[in-house]
């Protein structure tokens, strides 16, 4: 792997973005499907391209303390939350500090790093360093509820606490429920192998909606 590599793969990226757009600049897709594949995507293809990968790929990565990983997920985000509140400090011209605060603190860990990885590793390997992205990931989606809830809620409704629980990690933990139960082993391959093609369009669709989101932000 070399620049020429990285490059051609952030290349792809943004045409396949780009095309996405050109889709609902034609009219093939509505502003409406936007945020329908959007949630297409995250509760159910994504979970099922999680389920799969951490089934097959794993073993390979099991031994590693892969349980840190959330840890440091939280302690990047909550880094990047103190940095952004001393910026605040000296930076008074920011109107929407809130908004300041949030944006700052949680930046895109999933998506665009699986397109990279896609992009640049062939398939096998690309599968073990997925599951490193899951797993940092995991609380992600619970992370943001809670922050957005803390700082923008302000009707007085009590905290939803199953808002928390996100079909990707709900299928995190159903596959190293599998994994440590030994049931994996039970799976018929013909299950994993529809899982798997399912949820490999999980990245192609995802920049796909990205480029409508930019295309209607514009």
């Amino acid at each position: 792997m070399n620049f020429k590599d990285i490059l051609m793969a952030m290349v792809g990226t943004g045409l396949t973005i780009a095309l996405g757009a050109f889709i609902y600049h034609i009219g093939l897709l509505s502003y409406k499907s936007t945020k329908e594949l959007g949630g297409f995507v995250v509760n159910f293809t994504y979970p099922l391209l999680i389920f799969v990968n951490i089934i097959k790929h794993f073993p390979e990565v099991g031994e590693a303390k892969w349980y840190l990983l959330p840890l440091y997920e939280y302690l990047i985000i909550g880094g990047s939350f103190i940095v952004a509140y001393i910026y605040l400090i000296f930076d008074r011209s920011i109107k929407y500090k809130k908004e300041f605060l949030f944006m700052s603190s949680f930046q895109n860990t999933s998506f665009l790093p699986l397109v990279i990885v896609a992009n640049l590793f062939p398939e096998d390997i690309a599968g073990r360093y997925f599951i490193y992205i899951f797993l940092f990931d995991m609380f992600f989606g619970a992370g943001i509820i809670s922050t957005a809830k803390i700082l923008f809620q302000k009707d007085g409704r009590g905290f939803e606490w199953k808002k928390l629980i996100s079909p990707p990690l709900i299928s995190v933990l159903l596959s190293l429920t599998f994994i440590y139960t030994g049931w994996s082993k039970s799976i018929p391959p013909l299950i994993l192998n529809i899982f798997y093609h399912v949820g490999n369009i999980s990245i192609p669709l995802s920049l796909l909606v990205l480029g409508g989101i930019i295309y209607f932000s514009i």
